[in-house]
């Protein structure tokens, strides 16, 4: 039996992470894409990288990569987004394809968790995908809570995929406005409904 692959995507604190947890809960293996991006940032090919492409002031005096000051350079535009991108996705292609064959040995479902999921190859590898999206208020609020100024939250979801393209593109969206234990029910019963169905037809943009 082939192993069936899901995305789950969503803009910035809309809750992919809630949703990724509940699907944990229902066995399923997911990879969390995004952490995995984070941790190759100590990378020393990444480092040089990101050095290249924003300089110096970027690090540390520890000469690790500072996070915030990544993201203010990386945020500004798309131009400054795709050199990020440029630094950081090659390195993280290849050890996603390396988990997805680890993981699909042993797992009948496997799940990527990742925010840029639809502008990457990943896009058309996953079976299904599952997209999140949340009231602006609630993504204020979880940004702030997460130590993010409104400005700077604004300034991360402009450069991503708007939640209408989210839902046009996915082949399940989760509203993210309900509670714990609503949302936890609706996303087992779109995983039993995946388990029950073919590919669907991919959405383009």
């Amino acid at each position: 039996m082939r192993t069936l692959i899901i995305g789950i995507t969503g803009q910035f604190c809309s809750g992919k992470s809630t949703v990724a947890k509940a699907l944990t809960t229902c066995g399923v293996k997911v990879i969390d894409v995004d952490l995995l991006a984070k941790k190759n940032l100590s990378s020393f090919v990444i480092k040089n990288k990101i050095r290249a492409a924003f300089g110096r002031h970027i690090f540390l005096k520890t000469g690790n990569i500072s996070k915030e000051k990544l993201a203010k350079s990386a945020f500004l535009n798309k131009k400054t987004l795709k050199q990020l991108n440029s630094a950081v996705r090659p390195l993280l292609c290849k050890q996603l394809e390396k988990a997805i064959k680890h993981y699909s040995a042993t797992k009948h479902v496997i799940a990527l968790d990742m925010a840029i999921l639809l502008d990457t190859p990943f896009y058309k590898k996953c079976d299904h995908i599952i997209g999140v999206v949340a009231p602006r208020s609630f993504q204020v609020k979880r940004a702030i809570k997460r130590g993010f100024s409104k400005y700077d939250f604004l300034r991360r979801i402009r450069l991503q995929p708007s939640q209408e393209e989210i839902k046009h593109r996915c082949d399940y969206v989760v509203i993210n406005d309900r509670t714990q234990t609503e949302l936890k029910k609706t996303v087992k019963q779109i995983l039993e409904d995946i388990k029950h169905e073919k590919r669907r037809k991919r959405k383009e943009k």
